[in-house]
């Protein structure tokens, strides 16, 4: 799960995603809008991570109607689930960040529609949800960043994004009926191995979060810090304004 922040214009930033994130990006947006939602309708504006209680009540909501198929479910289609993940906490800490998501979520809707002729599923799902009632409104926050730490940078969260682009999604790094990005660069991208181990096909739609507790969850483990032609341990690397020892 992750809100790809690639560019502060959200038809450009849709259009530097490559394209296994354009199918998938808006199937986790509406996640975490259908999460937002449910907090927001639930427990009212919680700008922070659940506390077990927290989340052990929504679970207990959630559980009630999981066998429901979708379009038959109350409030939201999609249930909410990884309550804890940087993304979801971020998106539903200001009107402002889940408006954005909303927009985002949209963006990626229309990129996708190029790309591929037809509508994404998911992004119907977002402009059906209900109205947001209870978040309150303090502008757009610091952004929730998804990625290992050593990328992180919250004053230069597009950067930070693009940086976890070269070392993390080369691998599978195409873009449809679209040139590549102008940032993008062969020299940063590792087009043979990911800095992280992760399983990108789940949708989490069977996520438990009965063992949430307060602390932000990572969707994600690193297995090795790396850049393309620099894995000798002892050196230096710098990425755009980042160091990273090996």
């Amino acid at each position: 799960m992750n809100l790809f922040y690639l560019d502060k214009d959200l038809d450009k930033c849709a259009e530097y995603h490559v394209d296994k994130h354009i199918v998938k990006m808006p199937l986790e947006v509406a996640q975490i809008c259908c999460t937002a939602v449910w907090v927001d309708v639930h427990l009212g504006f919680v700008p922070r991570a659940l506390n077990k209680s927290e989340s052990d009540y929504l679970n207990s909501l959630k559980k009630e109607i999981k066998h429901l198929p979708p379009e038959s479910r109350p409030l939201t289609p999609y249930l909410p689930m990884m309550y804890n993940h940087p993304c979801t906490i971020w998106a539903r800490s200001s009107l402002d960040n889940y408006e954005w998501t909303h927009c985002y979520g949209n963006a990626l809707g229309e990129e996708y529609r190029y790309r591929y002729g037809k509508q994404h599923k998911s992004v119907t799902v977002i402009n059906q949800l209900p109205d947001i009632k209870r978040m309150e409104r303090h502008g757009f926050t610091t952004f929730g960043l998804a990625m290992p730490d050593v990328l992180k940078d919250y004053d230069n969260p597009i950067q930070s994004y693009r940086d976890y682009y070269h070392l993390d999604k080369g691998t599978f790094a195409s873009w449809t009926a679209r040139e590549r990005p102008p940032w993008w660069d062969d020299d940063l991208a590792d087009y043979e191995e990911r800095i992280t181990e992760m399983n990108d096909e789940d949708s989490f739609d069977d996520y438990d979060d009965s063992s949430d507790s307060s602390k932000p969850r990572q969707d994600f483990q690193i297995s090795k810090m790396k850049v393309k032609n620099a894995r000798i341990k002892g050196k230096k690397v710098k990425v755009h304004s980042y160091v990273i020892n090996f």
